[in-house]
C-alpha cells in the first residue's frame, strides 16, 4: 500500500512537474549562479569602500618581484599556445585567487551581485592566472588554460594599472563580457568616474551609465543571465523616457557602429576587417554625419537621458536610428553580455562532470518519490540547486537545463 501511494504521488508530480516546468524554462535561461547554494539572497546598492581594490593594490606590492610570466598579450591574441603554469606560478595564482575573494566579501559593492563569494571562488578555481611585471594590458581566454581552465593573463607597470587590468580580467571570467561591462565593473570597484578612453570607444561606460543608474541591481542580474534579458532590462529603462524612439536592439547596434568607427576601419563582430570611410555613413544617412558627432556619441547619449529634456532625445533617436540601420545593412551583431551558449561554458567550467538529460531528471524524480536510490559518492552530480540534498527541484532545474538546449 505504501509503495502504491508513492507511485501514485510520482505521477501525479509528473504532471506537475511538466506544468512547471513549461512556465519556468519559458520565464528566462538559467544563469549558472542561480541557486540556492551561489545567489545573494540581500541584493541592494551600496557603493565600494574600496576594499578589493586595496587588497588587490597590496596583493601587488608583494608579489610583484615574482611576476616573471613573459607578456603573453600578442600570444594570446593570435592564438599561439601558452606555456602551463609553473609550480611558482600555481602559487602564486592561488594567492591571487585568495586575495581577490576576501576582497570582494568584505567589499560593499559585493551586494549588488546576483552571486556570492562563493561561487566567485568556483569560478576562479577555473581560471589560470599568469601575471607580468610592467606594460599594461591583460587578455582573457575561454580555452587557452591547462586541464580545461580558463586562461587570464595580467600585467602592470606599477599597483593601479594591475588593479584596473586585474578587475577587468576577472569580470571577463565571471561572464565572457564585451569590453564596455567588463570596464564598468572595474571602474565601480576603483570608484573611478566614467572616462573617456581614447581610440577605445568600446571600453566608454558614458555608453551604459544612465542604465546602470536606473537600477544597478537589475543591470547585474540581467547582464549576467542572458543577451534576452539584457535587452529587456534596457527597454524597461528607456520606456521611461516618452520622447526616445528607439530600441535597446537600435541602441546596441548604433554602439556598435560607433565604437568600431576610427575614420578609416571598422571590424564587425566575425572579425573582418571593412574598409569604410566617413563619406560611406554620409552616404547612407539623411543628415551630415561629421567626424565630431561620431566621437562625442558617448557623451552625448549620457548627457540626453541624464540631463535633457524632450528635444535632446528626440535628436539623439535620430542618430541613433541612422547608425542602427547602417550598422544592420553591414551586419553588425549584438554581443554586450553573456548569452546562453556562453552561460552552458561558464556552467560546464564550473561542473564540468554535469551534462543534464531528461533521463537523469527522471532518476532524481524516483529517488524524490523514494523508488530509487543514488549512491552517495554521485550525489554532488545530482544537486544541481546546491542544497546539499537532491529533491524535486533538482530534477526542475534539470529539465528547465535540457529545455534550453
Amino acid at each position: 500500500m505504501v509503495v502504491k501511494r508513492k507511485i501514485a504521488a510520482f505521477l501525479v508530480f509528473i504532471i506537475i512537474l511538466n506544468t512547471l516546468t513549461l512556465s519556468v524554462s519559458a520565464s528566462r535561461n538559467a544563469a549558472p549562479w542561480d541557486t540556492p547554494k551561489f545567489r545573494n539572497p540581500n541584493l541592494h546598492f551600496v557603493p565600494s569602500n574600496g576594499a578589493l581594490a586595496e587588497a588587490l593594490a597590496e596583493f601587488y606590492e608583494k608579489e610583484a618581484h615574482n611576476f616573471t610570466s613573459p607578456n603573453l598579450f600578442n600570444d594570446m591574441m593570435t592564438g599561439k599556445s601558452v606555456p602551463p603554469l609553473t609550480e611558482a606560478e600555481i602559487t602564486l595564482a592561488k594567492q591571487f585567487r585568495e586575495v581577490f575573494v576576501e576582497g570582494f566579501r568584505k567589499d560593499t559593492l559585493s551586494r549588488v551581485f546576483p552571486f556570492n563569494a562563493e561561487y566567485l571562488e568556483l569560478v576562479l578555481n577555473h581560471v589560470d592566472f599568469k601575471f607580468a611585471n610592467g606594460g599594461y594590458g591583460g587578455v582573457f581566454s575561454m580555452s587557452a588554460g591547462t586541464d580545461g581552465n580558463c586562461l587570464a593573463f595580467i600585467s602592470g607597470a606599477h599597483s593601479e594599472v594591475f588593479v584596473e587590468v586585474a578587475l577587468h580580467e576577472v569580470a571577463h571570467a565571471l561572464s565572457p563580457y564585451s569590453e564596455l561591462l567588463a570596464s564598468l565593473f572595474d571602474e565601480e570597484f576603483r570608484n573611478a568616474a566614467p572616462a573617456w578612453k581614447a581610440a577605445s570607444w568600446e571600453r566608454s561606460t558614458f555608453f551604459i551609465r544612465p542604465i546602470y543608474y536606473a537600477d544597478s541591481v537589475d543591470f547585474w542580474i540581467a547582464s549576467l543571465t542572458s543577451q534576452a534579458e539584457y535587452i529587456s532590462m534596457i527597454n524597461s529603462v528607456f520606456e521611461k523616457y516618452p520622447a526616445l524612439n528607439f530600441t535597446a536592439s537600435d541602441f546596441l547596434t548604433a554602439r556598435q557602429v560607433i565604437m568600431r568607427f576610427d575614420g578609416a576601419h571598422i571590424v564587425n563582430s566575425r572579425n573582418e576587417l571593412l574598409d569604410i570611410s566617413l563619406d560611406s555613413f554620409r552616404n547612407e544617412f539623411k543628415n551630415d554625419v561629421t567626424w565630431e558627432m561620431l566621437k562625442s556619441f558617448p557623451q552625448r547619449f549620457y548627457d540626453a537621458l541624464m540631463f535633457g529634456g524632450e528635444r535632446e532625445h528626440e535628436q539623439i533617436s535620430k542618430l541613433i536610428n541612422e547608425l542602427a540601420v547602417y550598422g544592420r545593412n553591414n551586419e553588425m551583431l549584438l554581443w554586450e553580455c553573456v548569452d546562453s551558449r556562453k552561460n552552458r561554458l561558464i556552467r560546464e567550467r564550473i561542473n564540468p562532470l554535469w551534462t543534464p538529460t531528461t533521463s537523469l531528471a527522471l532518476v532524481v524524480l524516483r529517488h524524490s518519490a523514494g523508488l530509487y536510490n543514488i549512491k552517495s559518492e554521485l550525489v554532488k552530480h545530482y544537486d544541481y540547486n546546491g542544497d546539499g540534498v537532491i529533491t524535486s527541484a533538482d530534477a526542475l532545474m534539470m529539465l528547465r537545463m535540457v529545455a534550453e538546449g
